[in-house]
């Protein structure tokens, strides 16, 4: 979970203090588990399947948890593509890749929003609940693991644009009155006009909808570990 988690996984983070942490994590979940768990050396075999099925596990909870910050970065995507941000891509070290200028903002303010909430102990208690919804080496797949995994997705994406909505909604109409007006004043260049008027228009809008999206982002923090819960409970049986 820690390799596929969400700011776990940063590549900010030290490898040895990943390391540290899985051991300190291991540490704690030793006494959760009741489950009989096979000696490694007189059957190494059903040891390492077991192993395998647990590692499965954790990379599908880290995931389910990344998924729900996929929704920050498709909101930080929106906002920059139709602000004209789009083009300045910047570089995100602890994901590995491009991003705009919006997206570094929301991503780095969710995170410490989410850092500050106590999510990080709030991630170590569902790693360590996991053992006791799902016991080890006994999980499965439900019949209609497909329609549960669209329907997270679809979540993630509605979220993500709830996320951009105040500030797209404005640059939307902003777009829409620049058209307008050159359609009624030819001579006037309304692409050169609009893009110094968007950002304008873009950063007060962001900075009018600073309270809300702080509002959605308490609601993502909290879909984030219902979300775990559900998985849980879903593979556990």
């Amino acid at each position: 979970m820690i390799l596929a988690g969400p700011l776990w996984s940063s590549a900010y983070w030290p490898n040895v203090a990943k390391v540290a942490l899985a051991l300190a994590l291991a540490a704690f979940a030793v006494p959760v588990v009741h489950t009989q768990v096979p000696d490694i050396a007189s059957d190494p075999a059903r040891f390492v399947v077991d192993f395998a099925l647990e590692a499965i596990v954790g990379v599908l909870l880290g995931f389910v948890a990344t998924w729900i910050f996929n929704a920050i970065h498709i909101a930080g995507q929106l906002v920059d593509l139709q602000i004209g941000m789009a083009v300045a891509d910047l570089s995100m070290p602890g994901l590995a890749e491009q991003a705009g200028v919006f997206s570094n903002v929301y991503n780095v303010w969710f995170s410490l929003l989410f850092i500050g909430m106590g999510g990080l102990e709030g991630l170590s208690s569902a790693l360590l609940e996991s053992f006791r919804l799902v016991p080890v080496a006994d999980w499965h797949l439900p019949t209609d693991w497909i329609a549960l995994c669209t329907q997270t997705m679809s979540t993630v994406m509605i979220m993500g644009i709830d996320v951009a909505l105040p500030v797209f909604a404005s640059l939307l109409l902003c777009d829409v009155t620049f058209a307008l007006l050159a359609r009624a004043v030819p001579q006037m260049n309304a692409f050169v006009v609009e893009l110094p008027a968007k950002v304008f228009i873009g950063l007060a809008s962001f900075a009018v909808a600073l309270p809300v999206t702080v509002s959605l982002f308490r609601q993502l923090w909290t879909v984030v570990f219902l979300s775990l819960q559900s998985v849980m409970r879903v593979v556990g049986g």
